[in-house]
């Protein structure tokens, strides 16, 4: 396609000389030092070397070739370009040097990609300038529409007024009516379909939100007003929004009697008084609706039948509180009610499978499974592979301990005499198991599988799925006790055993697992089992090299995770879940469901930012209620996962939106004071979980194996810091005060017991996070930006609450915010900007890991589970990983999640 000598050894020199010419009038009396990039726009930003290292990182992995070279060739670049003295420099032209620098160091693939990406970017931008030249923006005042039944009619916008004064009701736009029409009316040809023409006018709308944010509200209204006709049968133009409620009602009787005879709704619906329930439903909370939200909404969770959908939003909220009432006994219209106005009022959510299901016939309720594989092939191919199949399905995701099944070389004893492959090939099977499944708009089945790090594959697991573009379907995740890290950090060697070599390993934690592994290290010396000797430091560089070069594997933390399990009397925790937040027993005879709901922050905040405790302790009671209540309307995929979930009834309940909060506060994330809030909101979600649990347990009892339970015994989860230190011998430097009265609560749980064995894991939910129009889980925000995926590709707009403050301060103009999108949401090079207001919206890789770690350590001491954390770096390195992970252990916490490399 092209040679060596295409590109000139003058090309750097000829490009910049050129921009020199071309920009010598705009480089007058400015300061060398501060060089610009001029985009294809004309906008002019500063310079930024990490766009040209991403793009060229892009463009290796395209070729599936190592991007560490990325670095050093954007320095070179960047290095050239500044030399030359220019203050402006044209993208085109630092495009040709990365070319010329990519064909100089001799990685031709990478440059040829590299050059038919530019190519075909070109293209695509010739062919945009076209049709915007084609479009004309005048719009017809009447349109003539065919409709799919063959009808036509002469559309004069009456009805898109409308929608327009119900669309902007208490939102601050900038556009006065007409103009808002102007935009909408955008666009629209003299001659059309009725499905085009929403269509157009949707799309109209939606893009509005990238100058304004308030119009993602606004657009997600404009849709509603067409799903309203389309679900209820209302019309906007002869009913008007006030009869609005009156026809959900009349709608929401017959949906439910449809549904049954359908075999679509639980027929225990209809057991319910169903004119006290639609009286409740409330039109008006819609309001509170974005465009990302109603577009989840949309996409899997409204009820639909043959293409046609059947809820509304109220309508969906009414079935799934109505769902989590079906065992009630008492009152069940009551909490049916309550439970849906804390779900309309965004106090309260629940993970995505009992938003889909609740209400449902064969209601499939858990979100997630932790399962344990033995090593049998009948354990591997029923556990493992076939029953995974059925809790994959409809839960957004599985994790499983892989540990006991034997490694590559291991003899199996049969009448072949041959030796196992080991874990890799199930775990390719497993992988293609979860890719097969159906599983509509979630995609393909999530699993993680879980590997103690002294297993004799630990090595080869670190090169599954390296170098993937996307996250996987199945993951790994490393599994490591105590041991050795204290190794790691005295230079020592590790010994690697064929876990069938080595029975109780795996299931045993702290001490006892010390006093084991160096036992069969004796034995791996007589030569009585198998061992393997490798330096500690050189295992440890490779999981992390491999984390680095995208296999999306995890870090596990197993002392951590027993040593302050509360159920430690019925086992051990081997796994956590495919997010890492759960740590839950799990054996052969138990596969442990997850039943998730949160708590969705911002609604607690009151005005003065300060966190509302009784409304936080109202929420969580009805959240444990329901979570109690789904364990037994579940329909469970097999009998190990109905026993666990009956034996120990353990709930997993997180937050939505703790980001929200912190700016709601006026507190950037890893501020102190923000970790302070950090650590009084664990305490009280806890704290309040449990006393939730207690005063259900005198209404139901406690749960079976309640007996011999850290709870029965006092202790309570920040009790169990202090074992954790006692085995380590050494101290976990977390502060330990606490703002509630626990001995109150220790003395009420052991005078009525516990409903359920755990309570609390800060865990997420991304469809739920869209829904509520909040940041997933616990994290800090990853972008600045709100995605909204369209027909017509990704349309971005700035998140709510940063607009709200750009606006405040007489930012929010064309100019800034244009500045904001070409640095993908981060602040910090936007020059505009006061200095707090980018340090309140620094995205996840601008925050100092160690105060990211301080915060989750101050909210780890305090549940009952985990949470969901995740490392997170611009360029991360092997030394900065390892320093992040090795704090992280002496702060006591469990889990994490993949690397983030933004």
């Amino acid at each position: 396609m092209y040679t060596e000598k295409t590109i000139a050894a003058d090309k750097v020199t000829t490009s910049i000389q050129r921009a020199h010419e071309s920009l010598s009038t705009l480089m007058a009396g400015l300061n060398d030092d501060a060089l610009q990039l001029i985009r294809r726009n004309g906008q002019v930003v500063p310079w930024n070397e990490q766009k040209i290292e991403i793009a060229v990182r892009k463009a290796f992995l395209s070729q599936n070739m190592d991007s560490s070279y990325a670095k050093e060739i954007s320095r070179e670049v960047s290095e050239r370009i500044q030399t030359a003295g220019l203050s402006f420099v044209n993208i085109e032209d630092v495009q040709d040097c990365v070319q010329e620098a990519l064909m100089r160091r001799g990685y031709f693939k990478v440059a040829e990609a590299y050059i038919l990406y530019r190519s075909a970017r070109k293209k695509i931008r010739e062919e945009a300038a076209q049709r915007s030249a084609a479009e004309d923006k005048r719009q017809d005042a009447i349109v003539f529409v065919k409709c799919d039944d063959g009808q036509s009619f002469f559309w004069n916008g009456v009805d898109l007024r409308k929608r327009i004064l119900f669309s902007k009701i208490g939102l601050p736009l900038n556009l006065s009516d007409g103009e808002i029409e102007n935009e909408v009316r955008s666009r629209i040809p003299s001659e059309t379909t009725a499905h085009d023409l929403r269509k157009q006018i949707l799309k109209n709308a939606t893009q509005l939100a990238t100058l304004n944010s308030h119009f993602s509200f606004f657009a997600a209204r404009m849709q509603l007003s067409y799903l309203y006709e389309d679900v209820l049968g209302w019309n906007i133009v002869d009913e008007g929004t006030d009869r609005l409620k009156a026809f959900h009602q009349k709608y929401f009787r017959d949906y439910i009697r449809h549904g049954i005879q359908n075999h679509q709704l639980d027929k225990r619906l209809q057991e319910f008084n169903l004119d006290r329930l639609t009286e409740a439903i409330d039109v008006s909370a819609d309001l509170d609706i974005d465009s990302v939200a109603l577009a989840t909404l949309l996409k899997g969770h409204l009820k639909t039948s043959v293409n046609k959908v059947l809820e509304t939003p109220q309508i969906f909220w009414m079935r799934v509180a109505m769902g989590l009432c079906l065992n009630e006994s008492h009152d069940r219209e009551v909490k049916a009610i309550q439970l849906y106005s804390l779900l309309k009022s965004r106090r309260i959510c629940f993970g995505s499978p009992i938003l889909i299901s609740a209400g449902t016939d064969k209601a499939a309720l858990a979100n997630a499974y932790v399962y344990k594989v033995s090593d049998s092939l009948e354990s591997i191919m029923h556990r493992g592979i076939a029953e995974n199949a059925f809790l994959s399905k409809k839960a957004n995701s599985i994790g499983g301990a892989w540990t006991a099944v034997r490694g590559k070389g291991c003899e199996i004893h049969d009448n072949m005499h041959g030796c196992s492959e080991g874990i890799l090939p199930f775990l390719k099977l497993h992988s293609g198991q979860l890719e097969a499944l159906n599983r509509g708009f979630k995609g393909p089945g999530k699993g993680c599988a879980y590997v103690e790090i002294w297993h004799n594959d630990i090595l080869s697991l670190q090169d599954f799925n390296k170098k993937s573009h996307v996250e996987p379907a199945l993951t790994c995740a490393q599994w490591i006790p105590d041991l050795f890290f204290q190794r790691l950090q005295k230079e020592e060697d590790w010994t690697l055993f064929r876990s069938n070599e080595v029975p109780g390993l795996h299931k045993c934690f702290g001490s006892v697992f010390e006093a084991k592994y160096c036992e069969y290290e004796n034995r791996a010396e007589e030569g009585e089992i198998f061992g393997h000797k490798v330096p500690a430091k050189s295992l440890w560089q490779t999981i992390l090299n491999a984390q680095i070069e995208k296999n999306f594997s995890r870090i596990a933390f197993k002392d951590a995770c027993n040593l302050r399990n509360t159920q430690k009397h019925t086992g051990c925790i081997h796994a956590s879940d495919a997010l890492g937040d759960v740590t839950l027993n799990s054996g052969e005879d138990e596969t442990a469901p997850v039943f998730s709901g949160f708590v969705l922050l911002p609604a607690h905040i009151n005005k003065n930012g300060n966190l509302e405790m009784a409304k936080l302790k109202e929420s969580l009671y009805w959240l444990v209620r329901a979570l109690d209540n789904a364990i037994d309307i579940h329909t469970y995929p097999s009998e190990s996962a109905r026993m666990a979930a009956k034996r120990h009834r353990a709930v997993s309940i997180g937050v939505m939106g703790l980001q929200e909060a912190l700016y709601l506060k006026n507190l950037a994330y890893d501020s102190y004071d923000g970790i302070e809030f950090h650590d009084e909101l664990a305490e009280s979600l806890e704290y309040f979980a449990l006393e939730s649990s207690q005063t259900l347990s005198q209404e139901r009892s406690s749960y079976p194996s309640y007996g011999g339970s850290l709870w029965e015994q006092g202790q309570m989860p920040l009790d169990t810091l202090d074992t954790l230190e006692r085995e380590r011998k050494t101290k976990i430097d977390v502060p330990r005060h606490a703002r509630l009265d626990w001995n109150a609560l220790r003395n009420k749980i052991l005078a009525n017991g516990l409903r359920n064995s755990h309570l609390v894991a800060l865990g997420s939910d991304e469809n739920t996070a869209k829904i509520c129009g909040l940041t997933d889980g616990p994290a800090p925000t990853l972008s600045n930006l709100v995605s909204l995926i369209t027909e017509d590709g990704t349309l971005r707009y700035l998140h709510p609450l940063l607009f709200n403050e750009l606006q405040r301060v007489n930012l929010a103009d064309v100019k800034t915010l244009e500045q904001i999108f070409y640095f993908d949401g981060n602040l910090t090079h936007v020059e505009t900007l006061p200095a707090d207001l980018k340090k309140k919206y620094r995205t996840a890789n601008e925050l100092d890991p160690n105060l990211y770690l301080q915060a989750a350590a101050q909210r780890q001491k305090w549940l009952d589970q985990s949470q969901v954390s995740l490392p997170c770096f611009s360029l991360p390195s092997v030394q900065a990983l390892s320093s992040f992970y090795l704090k992280a252990w002496k702060l006591g916490l469990k889990t994490f999640g993949p690397l983030l490399s933004l």
